[in-house]
């Protein structure tokens, strides 16, 4: 049995390339919504969060071999949460980590190298600012003394607790945006110049997170892009592509037959 974290697109497509190759597969995801889209892939799912010890508990239960993490990039809690259960139980953690999207230095392309970075940059940048990093970090733009007289537009998922948090923050409808993603280039395009943006933030969620997407339609419009890296992370075991993926496991779960 596999354990594979995430609820992420290419997570999904990850764990029906292995139950095609006759793994066992169970995926975690935080929220319904996640579980239900993880459902699609034919594997077993579970649907809540995860603490080191309860997640140590799912790979008793299930008598699991590996803790595959393939949640997004930024979700660096989860991952920690990941490596600590992978120690306590002697499981193989490995990390599928995605490509990263923004490889080059763009011109109007500003790398943040955290939230609060990312927010003094764009708030220097142009008075409306489009958010395209969830609901996640919203305080740390909309509470910020820097962003006083600015407007500000957060494309969200469509969930009712990511509109409430929203709402609570004092965002009034016409600047939520609840779609999901990942966005067209057209689609992006369309909806900076419909709100007026003055200036892009988002992360670097990869092609699977419709990174080149938003930095293209940015580009084709001139409106600068605030890009807040990665966070910082030592994973004892990365892999980058399907095929590295497949060798890495398949080692693993040989090593604890013996």
């Amino acid at each position: 049995m596999i354990i594979l974290l995430g609820g992420t697109g290419d997570g999904r497509k990850i764990a029906n390339r292995l139950l095609c190759e006759g793994h066992d597969i169970l995926i975690t995801a935080v929220s319904e919504y996640g579980a239900a889209l993880a459902a699609e892939s034919g594997a077993v799912v579970e649907a809540g969060s995860l603490s080191a010890k309860s997640l140590g508990e799912l790979v008793e239960t299930r008598k699991a071999k590996v803790i595959l993490d393939c949640t997004h990039p930024y979700a660096s809690q989860i991952s920690e949460i990941a490596q600590e259960a992978a120690a306590q139980k002697k499981v193989m953690y490995i990390r599928y980590e995605r490509p990263a999207a923004a490889a080059g230095q763009e011109q109007d392309l500003y790398r943040a190298a955290d939230w609060e970075e990312a927010v003094q940059m764009s708030a220097g940048l142009g008075q409306v600012i489009f958010l395209t990093v969830g609901s996640r970090h919203l305080e740390d733009f909309l509470l910020h003394k820097g962003m006083q007289g600015k407007r500000i537009i957060a494309r969200i998922l469509p969930e009712p607790e990511a509109v409430s948090h929203c709402r609570s923050l004092g965002l009034t409808p016409r600047d939520i945006i609840a779609m999901q993603g990942p966005f067209t280039e057209e689609m992006n395009r369309i909806l900076f110049t419909a709100y007026g943006a003055e200036v892009i933030v988002t992360k670097d969620g990869g092609a699977a997170g419709g990174t080149p997407e938003k930095l293209a339609a940015a580009r084709s419009l001139g409106i600068p892009v605030v890009l807040v890296n990665r966070p910082p992370a030592n994973y004892p075991h990365v892999v980058r592509s399907y095929e590295e993926l497949k060798l890495k496991v398949s080692t693993a779960l040989q090593e604890n037959r013996r």
